[in-house]
């Protein structure tokens, strides 16, 4: 019976270990669409988490931030990084370097113009990104877009609660066949994903993320792109052409 109970208790204390060390990125980046043809994207854009899109629409966009819960373990670093507080005052995103792209072979393909930073991420360094053509198919990636804060002033972030943008952009769809889903990659660009403040800023916070930082076991940052659908879910679909309603919808976005 003892030794039973000795073998529970080893396997209860690897699960508490297990959890305990359990890491996660610290900062957060992703691509969120904001308008279509110049309206407000609405939840009847989605569809099963993909932004419903056809041809010719064009979709604004924001690059935004948001830092992990308290409490969240890295371990990148040695020591390992742990985020314990977040000073508004003093602790922000400090530099980000994105690219934001698609496979050659996406079914819904998209191009991009350079991107606005907004501030306060228009210090030295901050760059609206690099056009670059994506294989033959006549559409442009955007690519090493950066937002750098000045070391003097440095702001922070007032509030933690929620996404916040750093940079706005823009895509034109320009292929969307029927029945088709195409992906938007965000990635870490040449050089880094960037660096932020956390902790009060304190020396131990500061972290500056290493240049493999995205193949690392456990990255600092995390990146979430877009995937585009040209197909709603079926109930919606049948809701939406129930007397025209689609075709209404779509007219009143152009």
């Amino acid at each position: 019976m003892r030794v039973v109970r000795t073998g529970i208790w080893a396997a209860l204390a690897v699960l508490l270990l297990v959890s305990v060390t359990q890491a996660s990125p610290l900062m957060n980046v992703r691509l969120q669409p904001v308008t279509i043809n110049s309206v407000a994207v609405a939840p009847t854009d989605w569809s099963d988490g993909k932004l419903i899109v056809q041809a010719g629409d064009v979709v604004g966009y924001e690059l935004q931030f948001k830092f992990s819960s308290i409490g969240t373990v890295n371990t990148t670093a040695n020591p390992d990084k742990t985020l314990l507080s977040l000073v508004s005052t003093k602790d922000n995103l400090t530099q980000a370097r994105v690219d934001v792209k698609q496979a050659v072979d996406a079914a819904v393909q998209v191009d991009f113009v350079v991107a606005t930073n907004l501030s306060p991420w228009t210090g030295t360094g901050t760059a609206p990104g690099v056009l670059t053509a994506r294989g033959m198919t006549g559409n442009d990636d955007l690519l090493t877009v950066t937002g750098t804060q000045p070391a003097t002033p440095y702001a922070g972030a007032g509030t933690f609660n929620n996404w916040a943008a750093w940079a706005t952009g823009s895509f034109t769809v320009t292929e969307a066949p029927l029945n088709s889903d195409g992906v938007i990659q965000l990635t870490q660009a040449t050089g880094g994903p960037g660096a932020f403040k956390m902790n009060g800023a304190v020396i131990s916070g500061v972290v500056t993320a290493p240049a493999n930082d995205a193949s690392a076991a456990d990255p600092y940052f995390s990146f979430t792109g877009l995937t585009l659908t040209t197909v709603p879910e079926p109930m919606t679909l049948a809701l939406l052409t129930l007397g025209g309603g689609l075709v209404a919808i779509r007219r009143r976005r152009r």
